[in-house]
């Protein structure tokens, strides 16, 4: 019966997983200019430190460059910050994501600390305590971080193979 239950989880997040999208980088540049001065005063108003405002920018402008890169956030989609064109966004998954593409994805203890990171930005601009969500974003990292490491290898073995 746990296997069954573990199995479904797994199922439900992977198919939030596959059908997490955001269309948000993928407005005009004006736009965009505009969202990430929203983004600023936001975090700004949230009483974040500098550190923290400029952490999320840093990731807003590597999305506003790789747009296809952003999907969105996978389960706490509603938990936005800004609403911008009819698109929202939120500055703690964009962070997150950003983490995600540069070693939170293929290193357990940087998926470990993103997923903190992630949880403690949340709480810092005044979403709800989900201490069941954070559990269940470690779960997940069990499983995901050693698929991604070895789908990262072969990718580098294919490359220089061909």
């Amino acid at each position: 019966m746990t296997y069954i239950l573990i199995l479904m989880f797994l199922g439900i997040i992977y198919y939030l997983y596959k059908t997490s999208s955001s269309k948000f980088f993928l407005q005009s540049e004006k736009e965009l200019v505009k969202g990430r001065s929203k983004l600023f005063n936001t975090y700004h108003n949230y009483g974040r430190s500098n550190n923290a405002i400029n952490e999320v920018l840093e990731a807003y402008d590597y999305f506003c460059k790789h747009p296809k890169e952003y999907d969105g956030s996978t389960i706490v989609r509603d938990l936005f910050d800004i609403k911008h064109n009819g698109l929202v966004l939120s500055g703690s998954s964009l962070r997150h994501d950003y983490e995600y593409i540069f070693g939170a994805n293929t290193n357990w203890i940087k998926n470990y600390k993103a997923n903190v990171k992630y949880y403690n930005s949340l709480l810092s601009n005044g979403k709800p305590t989900m201490v069941g969500w954070l559990i269940g974003l470690h779960v997940l990292g069990a499983f995901y971080v050693p698929i991604m490491f070895f789908k990262m290898k072969l990718n580098e073995l294919y490359t220089r193979l061909y």
